[in-house]
């Protein structure tokens, strides 16, 4: 097969999911996305269309010749896919939305108190006095967090980040979450996905086939 190994990359049907309120009726309209990848080599096309399957000759020549082991992959990927059912705790996102808004707070009241130097007494007098706010603050926030910018997470988003790195335990992930560029969480709005205006990249891509497990029931949140 030589550099054929991957020539069983089968596409995933994408969709553009668009939430708009009608009569105070939530209602979805599912649009199909052009094809972006090559079903033989998985090379990404610069120019995206519904119809395009080859990258080139040798790729089309390839298919048109394995065409009846691809029909049988295909089917067979395709029914794995429908019964793959992936579960995600509401309590862990919940977990994360809490010490987001937790570190938030916190960080905003520290401006409000002047500079202070560890090991000075203006030091002992904010971080180590029950009687100081911000004392009472610390409290259940762990200290590698303390001044972490930590995004605010859909649940949709933060599943897709912790489908990615799954082995991470919670304050991994929020340390990891806090690292991504604001320039990759925009990959992840759904109001810029609907405009279309921006090229198909591989983190969009991704995003979407994320979206599609959830609207098809293939990932849960319990």
């Amino acid at each position: 097969m030589d550099g054929y190994s991957t020539g069983y990359c089968i596409i995933s049907i994408l969709y553009r999911v668009e939430i708009c309120k009608k009569m105070n009726n939530e209602s979805v309209t599912i649009h199909p996305i052009k094809n972006t990848h090559c079903i033989i080599c998985n090379k990404m096309f610069s120019n995206c269309r519904a119809s395009k399957l080859y990258c080139s000759s040798k790729c089309r020549q390839f298919g048109y010749y394995h065409r009846a082991e691809l029909k049988v992959i295909r089917q067979s990927q395709e029914t794995n896919k429908t019964k793959a059912v992936i579960d995600f705790s509401l309590a862990d996102y919940r977990d994360y939305i809490k010490i987001q808004e937790k570190v938030k707070s916190y960080q905003k009241l520290e401006s409000h108190f002047k500079p202070a130097t560890p090991g000075t007494d203006r030091w002992q007098l904010y971080y180590d006095n029950p009687a100081c706010a911000l004392t009472f603050e610390r409290r259940g926030i762990p200290s590698r967090l303390f001044n972490l910018k930590i995004p605010h997470l859909s649940i949709e988003q933060w599943s897709f980040i912790k489908f990615l790195y799954g082995e991470l335990n919670k304050i991994e992930f929020i340390e990891l979450a806090s690292s991504l560029s604001s320039a990759f969480l925009r990959h992840l709005e759904i109001p810029e996905i609907l405009k279309g205006s921006q090229k198909i990249d591989p983190v969009t891509v991704n995003y979407l086939r994320h979206l599609e497990k959830i609207v098809c029931g293939n990932l849960r949140f319990i």
